[in-house]
């Protein structure tokens, strides 16, 4: 009787093991249980259906190797027609992580059955995981890493929460590609970082996004040309202006000042970098609060370069002689710059040559487009080869769920990267200048004295100075 009731125990026993099993292949283990977040826990059975359906999918899709050379052990075997039975090997799973976007995985590559073979299966992948997209790449030799999400970052908003003080200054975390994963932009050994594309869809946000990024460092000073409005306080840039060592506006002749001290600026650290600093690339030790890293941002710079027709008018060719300098002067700033810390952030709503001039905007390490309306706009940002990738181009990012969207070729990455710029709002931006203010240190940009009267009224309250800003005239 007690070897009856044992036996019925450990069946039960093995029943439930064999549930739990069932339960676990499908995601529903322990851990799933323990996820708070409804979208981990989506994401987690995700995960566990890639992993119970790998091994017939991967030799449906022949992402798969028919192995028919036999092994020692199959010349062990007397009987010849078992020896030589083919086996199917497939990919091994060696790590799969999950979030909430989606999942990663990491396959062990095979003879035959590499990054070539997964790319082309990518759709067919998306379509039996049920994802939005599937991309692959190699991050090592011997591993293919198959990124799959299931909602799309890119329509999913995003915002500029409190920024903290950067650990690093080489780079500048943009936002999230089409994958979920953080897309950055290389500041080290940079020269330029040019941003283009339609007003409304994410320009100035993204500006303002990097300064108060970079608000909390000491080693990081801003100046700034808006060529929108007419001081430069007016416009978008009033809320972090407390934070910015420079401000001006639309004038010509003020910029052209502005730009002749940059430049005399850059000249007096091309002298002294090696004594200074003991080496002749700033980027080999990095910024610091001596030494910091200026970032140069010219709001839409055509305002600045534009040349329009004289009429044999003697003073519209005094414009248009400056407006040519002006040009030489970004030009050299790009060009000779970088090694000494100095960055220029040319934007404009069209990268055409008349909007900016090719010699500034094919030197700038970056280029970054949002939302265009015409062929000609996207090729002049991204080059002619961004008509080779239709889901990368500007001209998609035009409805209204794409607003914050952009396109970029980011290093170590193919062909065109899309990524979600967060929304920085004017309070957030406002705050965090207010806060660092302190942070701004004229004595550290010797000889720049132009765009400097908001620094003489109490942070905050930059507005108050509208009717008094620097403004050079005849």
């Amino acid at each position: 009787m007690d070897m009856l009731i044992a036996s019925e125990i450990a069946a039960g026993i093995s029943a439930a093991g064999l549930s739990y099993l069932g339960l676990q292949s499908y995601g529903y283990g322990a851990k799933y249980w323990q996820i708070k977040d409804p979208e981990l826990r989506r994401t987690h059975r995700d995960a566990a259906r890639v992993r119970r359906t790998w091994m017939r999918l991967a030799r449906y899709l022949r992402l798969s190797l028919r192995d028919d050379i036999p092994t020692m052990r199959d010349a062990m075997f007397t009987d010849r027609s078992r020896a030589q039975q083919p086996k199917i090997r497939v990919p091994r799973i060696r790590k799969i992580d999950n979030d909430a976007f989606g999942v990663t995985i990491d396959f062990a590559s095979i003879p035959g059955v590499g990054l070539e073979e997964f790319v082309k299966a990518c759709d067919h992948l998306a379509n039996h995981w049920r994802m939005t997209r599937v991309s692959a790449h190699q991050p090592e030799p011997g591993v293919i890493r198959v990124r799959a999400v299931r909602r799309d970052p890119l329509t999913i908003p995003l915002a500029v929460g409190t920024p903290r003080n950067p650990r690093r200054l080489d780079y500048f975390p943009a936002g999230l590609d089409e994958y979920g994963e953080i897309v950055t932009i290389r500041l080290k050994n940079s020269s330029g970082v040019g941003v283009y594309g339609l007003p409304g869809y994410g320009k100035t946000s993204f500006i303002l996004g990097l300064i108060s990024y970079f608000a909390l460092s000491p080693a990081v000073q801003f100046v700034v040309a808006d060529g929108k409005v007419e001081t430069g306080l007016e416009g978008d840039y009033q809320d972090v202006a407390d934070r910015c060592a420079v401000v001006i506006g639309d004038d010509i002749a003020t910029f052209n000042a502005l730009l002749k001290q940059l430049r005399d600026l850059r000249r007096l650290r091309s002298s002294t970098i090696r004594q200074t600093l003991g080496t002749p690339n700033v980027w080999d030790v990095g910024p610091s609060e001596d030494w910091p890293l200026i970032i140069v941002v010219i709001d839409e710079c055509h305002t600045y370069f534009q040349q329009v027709k004289d009429g044999g008018n003697p003073e519209l060719k005094k414009r248009n002689a400056m407006a040519a300098e002006n040009v030489l002067l970004v030009e050299d700033l790009g060009k000779k710059g970088r090694s000494v810390g100095i960055i220029p952030m040319p934007a404009t709503q069209k990268s055409t040559g008349e909007a900016i001039p090719t010699q500034i905007r094919d030197v700038m390490t970056t280029a970054i487009s949002f939302a265009v309306r015409t062929e000609e706009a996207a090729v002049a940002a991204l080059g002619a080869d961004i008509k080779n990738w239709p889901d990368a181009h500007p001209l998609t990012f035009l409805s209204e769920e794409y607003i914050g969207v952009a396109s970029m070729v980011a290093a170590g990455r193919p062909g065109f990267t899309r990524f979600r710029s967060p929304h920085c709002r004017s309070a957030v931006a406002a705050a965090i200048s207010e806060q660092a203010a302190h942070l701004v240190k004229p004595e550290t940009l010797p000889g720049i004295t132009i765009g400097q009267s908001h620094r003489a009224i109490a942070p905050g309250t930059a507005a108050a100075l509208l009717p008094h800003i620097d403004k050079i005239t005849d």
